[in-house]
């Protein structure tokens, strides 16, 4: 008889092949997959890398260098220049040096000569001629930035006339403006923000925020305050900004403001020099 297994030889089976050959073909598919994940995580990183340095490269069009102050750092917008700060005479080596809080005011030409005040815990002060947008023509005024801090406050004795109390700081300066300017506020009105808002591949900066709209002219213009206050355990800081309400929108100030505020970093360690002064760990950011 005809065996029709000598004829249609039987198909081989996975059982058929070596053993060896599965494991390889096995190696070969992990690799091919692992080279397929390892290409999407370079081009991932490679996407990050791209949008860090556009953000970098938005400061940089905006922006002044970093300018370093008493242990802050901060970059301006483009086109502010820094007031230097007052520098004491010569001491005479046989007078004893005043008590700290005592010294003989000095003419600081950072502060604000058109307000009825001076802005306490001064550290950095700069000004810009802005072009202004006005019914008659288009001028120029002047734009201010002003950055204060309690850091210095923490040196004067408690007993010091007028002395401010460091952790109090902020409610003291805002509460000193709100009176020189005429202008009420409520708890409410603050705000808090983060600068950058939308970005996350750098550090936050988070303020709370108050703006001052003063009825009376300024320097013959009427003038926005825009106060923005951030603390780090128990040193508290407040960027003071200041412009004509009409400012022209070529300054780029809406673009450039939040920039400046996502610059600022506070001193990376900080403690109190009085005697007896309180412990890290003061009022969060606006909590008055």
């Amino acid at each position: 008889m005809f065996d029709t297994q000598d004829c249609c030889p039987v198909p081989a089976t996975r059982s058929a092949l070596p053993r060896t050959w599965w494991i390889r073909l096995g190696c070969l598919a992990w690799l091919l997959s692992a080279v397929g994940c390892f290409e999407a995580i370079y081009f991932e990183r490679m996407e990050v890398t791209k949008k860090l340095y556009e953000h970098i490269d938005l400061l940089n069009r905006n922006l002044s260098p970093e300018l370093q102050e008493a242990g802050f750092k901060l970059r301006t917008p483009l086109g502010f220049e820094f007031i230097p700060k007052p520098v004491p005479p010569p001491r005479d080596p046989n007078v004893p040096p005043p008590a700290p809080g005592t010294e003989e005011p000095l003419d600081d030409l950072r502060q604000p000569g058109y307000l009825g005040i001076k802005l306490p815990g001064m550290v950095a002060a700069w000004s810009k001629n802005v072009s202004v947008d006005e019914p008659q023509a288009t001028t120029t005024r002047k734009a201010y930035i002003y950055l204060l801090s309690n850091v210095s406050l923490f040196s004067v004795p408690a007993e010091a006339p007028g002395r401010i109390d460091p952790l109090k700081f902020q409610e003291h300066t805002v509460n000193l403006l709100a009176g020189d300017l005429g202008v009420q506020f409520k708890e409410t009105d603050w705000r808090r923000e983060d600068f950058p808002a939308d970005f996350k591949l750098v550090q936050k900066v988070t303020y709370d925020t108050m703006v001052f709209l003063p009825d009376r002219m300024f320097e013959e213009t009427k003038m926005t305050f825009k106060l923005f206050i951030t603390s780090q355990k128990d040193t508290q800081a407040i960027l003071l900004i200041v412009y004509p309400d009409s400012t022209s929108s070529s300054e780029k100030f809406t673009e450039r403001i939040p920039l400046c505020l996502e610059s600022l970093q506070l001193p990376a360690s900080f403690s109190p020099a009085a005697p007896g002064a309180p412990a890290a760990g003061g009022n969060a950011p606006g909590a008055f």
